[in-house]
C-alpha cells in the first residue's frame, strides 16, 4: 500500500530532513537516529543528545568515538613505527612518553578527529584533566604503544633488534 501522506501530515518523528541532519550530526546508523527521533517526538536536539548520552543503547556514541579515536591513534603509530628510522626507533623506545607527546601527539589528535570527542571537562587549577580530553586519549596511545613496542625490541648500537 503506497504512504500517500503528504509532507503536511507526516508525524514530525518521520521528517527525512530530519533524520538526514541527526545522521550527519552523529554517525550513527538509520534506525538508531529513527528511534531517537521518535523517543523525542521529533525534536532534533532532544535526539541529537538522546544518542549523545547513550541512552538508546549500551554502547554510547561517546564511547564509540573514544574506542574509535584510541584504536585509530594505535593505528598510526603502527604506521609511524614502520617508517621510523633506525635513530627514530631508538628515540621512541628510551624517550619519555610525556616528552614525546608534544612532538606525536597533535598528528594522532588531528588523524584520530580526537577533537570532535566530547567530554565533560575536569578542571584542576584551570587545566582540563578529563579522561576522555583529547590530549589524554593521544597521552595514552602513545604510552600504550610504546610499551608494546619495548615488550619487543630493544635498542641495539645505532638501531633496534628483536628480544
Amino acid at each position: 500500500m503506497p504512504d500517500n501522506r503528504t509532507k503536511k501530515n507526516r508525524p514530525d518523528h518521520q521528517d527525512p530532513e530530519k533524520l538526514k541532519t541527526l545522521r550527519n550530526l552523529t554517525g550513527e546508523g538509520m534506525m538508531d537516529c529513527k528511534k531517537a527521533l521518535y523517543v523525542a517526538e521529533g525534536d532534533l536536539e532532544k535526539a541529537y543528545a538522546r544518542l549523545l548520552d547513550g541512552s538508546h543503547n549500551s554502547f554510547s556514541l561517546v564511547n564509540r568515538r573514544f574506542v574509535s579515536s584510541y584504536d585509530t591513534g594505535l593505528e598510526l603509530m603502527r604506521k609511524i613505527w614502520f617508517n621510523f628510522s633506525a635513530e627514530d626507533k631508538v628515540w621512541f623506545l628510551t624517550e619519555n612518553p610525556v616528552a614525546m607527546h608534544s612532538s606525536l601527539g597533535r598528528h594522532l589528535r588531528n588523524y584520530a578527529e580526537m577533537w570532535k570527542i566530547p567530554h565533560v571537562p575536569q578542571l584542576i587549577d584551570g587545566v582540563d584533566h578529563s579522561p576522555d580530553h583529547p590530549d589524554a586519549i593521544s597521552g595514552r596511545v602513545i604510552k600504550d604503544f610504546q610499551a608494546v613496542v619495548q615488550e619487543v625490541y630493544i635498542v641495539a648500537g645505532e638501531g633496534v633488534a628483536f628480544k
